[in-house]
């Protein structure tokens, strides 16, 4: 569903140039002085004027605000470490019918609305219809 998710929102966009399951390495304690944990992302890409790194996410808890938090904490001290413009883009996929996220999407801008302000974050919500859905898991 991730890969379908991000060829949606960014369906302008040649798809093969997006890297899948991409992480930033630490291992020489360099981008984060904190942490040695490598966090995967679900895609990375780089449009020469910005590195996007981007994860989908279907539901919206404490644990997945944590998660956000420390993706968002690796890509900044990333930006300073290489002087890099990078961001992560959030993509929550809305099934219509059932719209109980949307609290929870202004929920997460509440919390991490400096994020998004500077634009280290952009909260992104796609709606996918079930038809969408079952005809994917046909495949």
């Amino acid at each position: 569903m991730e890969e379908y998710v991000i060829r949606k929102y960014f369906k302008k966009i040649n798809y093969d140039s997006f890297l899948q399951n991409v992480k930033v390495d630490n291992k020489f304690g360099d981008t984060d002085p904190i942490s040695n944990r490598n966090i995967i992302f679900d895609a990375y890409y780089n449009d020469n004027e910005k590195e996007r790194f981007i994860e989908v996410t279907q539901s919206i808890t404490l644990m997945i605000s944590d998660r956000i938090y420390i993706m968002l904490n690796k890509i900044y001290n990333y930006n300073h470490i290489k002087d890099a413009k990078a961001s992560l883009t959030l993509i929550i996929p809305r099934i219509i019918e059932e719209d109980t996220k949307i609290n929870s999407i202004s929920k997460l801008r509440d919390i991490f609305s400096p994020a998004i302000t500077s634009g280290l974050l952009n909260i992104v919500q796609i709606d996918i219809y079930k038809e969408e859905i079952e005809e994917l898991y046909k495949k």
